[in-house]
């Protein structure tokens, strides 16, 4: 039988558990090319101005360009959350990503 102590403990340490994943994976960290800094640059300014126009265009431009697989998925989930209208999560995520790098 479980008392409320070890229900507590047990939402206490999932509660723990989201929260590290939630920062470890929530802030993007990968190293980015020269390519791949241009690219985010582009797209926080296309985030910023929330025009599908340009987003369209950076992500025709990351389908033909070669990149790293880790700036793939971090450039196409940013795209992403903005192509499904969420702009200013992805003006966030692409700052965080232009933030998280030393200049190239």
């Amino acid at each position: 039988m479980l008392t409320k102590y070890r229900i507590l403990g047990v939402v206490a340490m999932f509660s723990l558990v989201s929260l590290v994943a939630w920062f470890f994976f929530s802030n993007p960290t990968v190293r980015l090319s020269q390519s791949g800094y241009e690219i985010a640059k582009s797209l926080y300014a296309a985030c910023n101005l929330k025009d599908p126009r340009r987003l369209e265009a950076l992500r025709a431009t990351v389908d033909a360009i070669s990149l790293a697989e880790e700036e793939r998925s971090q450039v196409i989930a940013t795209i992403e959350l903005a192509e499904g209208g969420q702009w200013d999560k992805a003006n966030e995520q692409a700052r965080r990503l232009l933030q998280s790098q030393d200049t190239p």
